[in-house]
Order: structure tokens, then sequence, then C-alpha cells
């Protein structure tokens, strides 16, 4: 970092709460905390249109001099610059940085991971986390020169650029083996392609995991991954499990009595608000979960990426009960009809998608590689005194 000074953010920002009544202001677009995406700085479009024009309750006014900051669970990073006027929810704060302050240098600030960290530290153990505002404007930035600013942000911006080009092109690699079942089978809910239908206890075995004791958890080696939900979210584990937290050794298995899990398996969550994330994972190798994980095990007649595939493209939310938590019970995924092509056309199916899965594992990759180097240029910037 080049020569600068270090302030508070509450000298050089100010919280600015300017009140848009209900029903009022109806022309202008209405900004709530779904329409901003996590750890992004992006606005999710499909989330935007989707947006109450007319809310029902009082909101905050803005423009394109704030910084729109979600107070709301900090972790989510929830923070975005509009090139529009709008109103927003009360749980996004509009800031509005001094003239020494470039707005862009304020939310790269903010949204770097060691900031995020501490805002969320500041509210652990409360049941709907919010920032604490006079914490976060007590938060101590480096503020070089507005042309160092703008360096700066310029840097930040192109490494962002091409975490964002890497994401795209993940996400598109992730739609080709939907696309190639669709072409290949048809859609499973209307059966184009006349296939058999057949339950799906008749073809796989559908288990749940086993209770997984604390005494048990934090062996970082053992004979099987012992998988969590949690454990559906950690990098690399994006399409099939390859990391866990923890692992068990042959005597732990016998005293749990977990059941083992073969290569192939489906695995999504069965219970509570895990649900709806609608995760769905495929097993690499001989694995066990715990009891808030339901697998699906294919028999002879239908192969691992037929299943996966298929699974893919089913909300299990479906599957679940109306109970809260909501909860997925094993004969009601037992019952569920699926079309069943030969299994020749499934082996060449499993073909094509495995040569997809390789250029989906480099993307992910890839993704993963520009986000570490995005968020090491963040650290730099605002907790050393390195430039970048």
């Amino acid at each position: 970092m080049r020569e600068c000074r270090i302030v508070r953010i509450g000298d050089v920002c100010k919280q600015d709460r300017a009140t848009v009544k209900t029903g009022e202001r109806t022309d202008l677009r209405y900004i709530g905390l779904e329409s901003i995406e996590a750890h992004t700085g992006q606005f999710n479009d499909g989330e935007l249109s989707k947006t109450p024009e007319a809310p029902q309750a009082n909101s905050f006014r803005f423009g394109t001099e704030h910084v729109l900051y979600g107070k709301l669970r900090p972790y989510l990073n929830k923070v975005a610059l509009a090139d529009f006027e709008g109103k927003c929810s009360t749980e996004i704060i509009p800031l509005r940085p001094a003239p020494e302050l470039d707005r862009r240098y304020l939310s790269y600030f903010l949204r770097s991971p060691l900031t995020v960290s501490r805002i969320s530290e500041k509210t652990a153990g409360a049941r709907m986390p919010r920032a604490d505002m006079d914490f976060v404007l007590g938060l101590e930035i480096n503020l070089p020169s507005s042309a160092e600013q703008r360096r700066i942000v310029d840097i930040l911006t192109r490494a962002e650029g091409i975490v964002r080009l890497r994401r795209e092109a993940e996400k598109k690699a992730a739609e080709l083996i939907p696309a190639l079942f669709l072409d290949m089978f048809g859609d499973p809910a209307t059966n184009p392609k006349g296939w058999p239908m057949m339950r799906l206890k008749d073809v796989a075995a559908i288990g749940s995991g086993n209770g997984f004791p604390i005494v048990k958890q934090g062996k970082t080696e053992g004979l099987y991954p012992f998988y969590k939900v949690s454990d559906m979210n950690l990098p690399g584990n994006e399409i099939e499990m390859g990391v866990a937290n923890n692992y068990i050794t042959e005597e732990d298995r016998r005293v749990l009595k977990a059941s083992v899990f073969r290569p192939g398996t489906v695995i999504f969550p069965k219970i509570g608000a895990a649900v709806a994330t609608n995760k769905k994972r495929l097993l690499k190798i001989e694995s066990c979960f715990d009891n808030n994980v339901m697998g699906i095990s294919p028999g002879e007649q239908i192969m691992s990426s037929f299943l996966h595939a298929l699974v893919q493209g089913k909300n299990i939310s479906d599957f679940a009960s109306d109970s809260n938590p909501p909860s997925i019970r094993k004969t009601t995924v037992e019952e569920w009809m699926i079309p069943m092509p030969p299994i020749e056309l499934q082996s060449a199916f499993n073909s094509q998608a495995q040569s997809v899965r390789s250029i989906q594992s480099q993307q992910s990759a890839a993704s993963a590689t520009a986000r570490t180097i995005f968020d090491a240029l963040l650290a730099q910037v605002f907790h050393t005194t390195g430039t970048p």
C-alpha cells in the first residue's frame, strides 16, 4: 500500500436512512435482501424481478452514490453498488461515503473476508444475527489518495472479472449433463420417449445415515469418510464427495453400527432447512454419513450417472413433509416412479457424462483458484501494508 492514512469508516462514511413510507414513491425499484447475491457484490437478477413494487413496510431510499450493506446475517456478505435510484429493505443500510472515499473501494473493504469475519464475530450466537452498525462504522480502513483508491479498485475489478468469467464457465459446464440427459431420455416428468416406469425401490436401495456422537468426531483420517450435510458445501464437493471433515476407522464403524454406502450412491439432506437447498452429491468411495442425510444406491438395472442426473432434475422438497421442520421419509422416496431406459443407453450416457464431469472438475478448480487469488488481493490491500 502506498502512502495513506488510517481512519475510522464513520469518519468518512455515514448511514443514510432516508425513509420511504409504505405506498410512497412507487416509481422507485425496490431491493430486498434476496435481491443481492451472497459474496459476489452482484444483484441476483432472477430475484430482482420478483421483488415487490409495493413493499408492506417502510424502506430506505438509495442512489448511485451509496453502498448497499446487508446487515442481517452479515456472514452472507451481501454488499452491492446500484447504478440506479431505488428503495430498499430496512435490513439493507445505504452508506454514503465522503468525497475522499471511493464507494467501490469501500464496498471491497466491506466484502473482504477478514472484515466479514470481524463483523460476524460480533453477532455470534444470535438467532437472527444483525451487524452492529456502530461497530461497522468504528472499523479502521486504510485511506490512500483518490488516485490510489482508483488504481486499487481497477486491480480488484479486473481480478473479480476473472472470478466472474470462471463462475460463468463453471455454470455452463454444469448445464451440459442435464441437457445431455434430456436429449437422450426426455423429461422424466412426461416421459415422451415412452420408457417403462418403475418404482425407485425396485431398482435402487434407499437408506438413511447413522447417529454420529461428538466423541467420535474429529478424526482427520480413517478408512471411511463420515459425511454431514455441511460437507456438501466444502470446496471440491460440488458434484462428487471427495473431502470430509470427519473420518472413522473400521472399529469406530462397528461401535457406531454405521452403514457403509458404496460409490455411486446419490446423497441429499433429509431434514430441516437444508432440504430446501436441494443439494445432491455423488459418493466417490465407500462412505458413511449421519442421520440428517439420505442416500440412494443404484441396483443392477440403473447406472449411477443416470441415477445422479435423474435426481439432479428432481426438487427434493417434493419428497418432504409439511411438518416443521420438514423431513423426508424413506417410504416416500421409494415410491417415486421413474423412467427406465435400457442399460445400454444408460451406459452410453455414462461415458459421455464422465467426459463432461472432467470438464466440470477443471472449471471448478479454475474457479476456486481465481477466487483464492481475489481473496488474497483483498487481504493484501486492506489488512497489510503491501501494494498489489
